[in-house]
């Protein structure tokens, strides 16, 4: 098992120092083929609430897709990381990126006294998530915190998408047993649908 949780220590230090050399350019118009892509799925113009996770560093860039969401007039909810119990909390916001700080690791989260609202898992249409490698089959390799993979732990209704650049697709890596693969991976170069 140690050698096991070694090997992912060693794929996220390679992934993240992949993503960071990546161009800015081809990183900017990757992003905007992403967000294309996902407008143009039914699925996205359906859901009524979206919960995503404010972009930091090299990540697929989510900032002008919130605002998007917000103008189409979208409920939107955004994680907040509590401590105890170890765990994500989503907030619904109605502003972005007025009423929101940085918070663990850096991420913008919603400032409580400005966005009191929160919402379960359960009331979420599609939940957009980040990672640092994906598979074909809905895999993710996150940062190493197990946020994500508490949140979709109960998850009968909702439809979980990953946004990755099209470098970020793997064949497989080492998998835990509370690892939950989401139902598709939108990238630069294509849609996986991995239900």
């Amino acid at each position: 098992m140690q050698d096991h949780h070694a090997e992912k220590a060693v794929l996220r230090r390679q992934a993240a120092a992949r993503r960071r050399e990546l161009d800015r350019e081809w990183r900017r118009k990757a992003c905007w083929a992403i967000h294309r892509r996902l407008f143009a799925r039914p699925e996205l113009e359906a859901a009524q609430v979206i919960s995503t996770y404010a972009s930091i560093h090299h990540e697929v860039e989510t900032h002008s897709l919130i605002r998007e969401f917000l103008a189409q007039h979208k409920r939107v909810a955004l994680p907040c990381v509590i401590h105890k119990p170890h765990s994500l909390e989503l907030r619904v916001i109605n502003s972005f990126p007025a009423g929101c700080s940085h918070k663990d690791y850096g991420i913008l989260e919603p400032d409580p006294r400005v966005h009191p609202e929160v919402i379960d898992v359960e009331q979420v249409d599609i939940l957009l998530a980040p990672g640092l490698l994906f598979t074909r089959n809905g895999y993710r390799l996150g940062y190493g915190g197990g946020y994500y993979d508490g949140l979709l732990v109960s998850r009968p209704r909702l439809i979980t998408i990953g946004l990755a650049f099209s470098t970020q697709i793997v064949d497989d890596f080492p998998r835990d047993p509370w690892d939950r693969p989401l139902d598709a991976v939108c990238t630069d170069t294509e849609w996986i649908d991995a239900r």
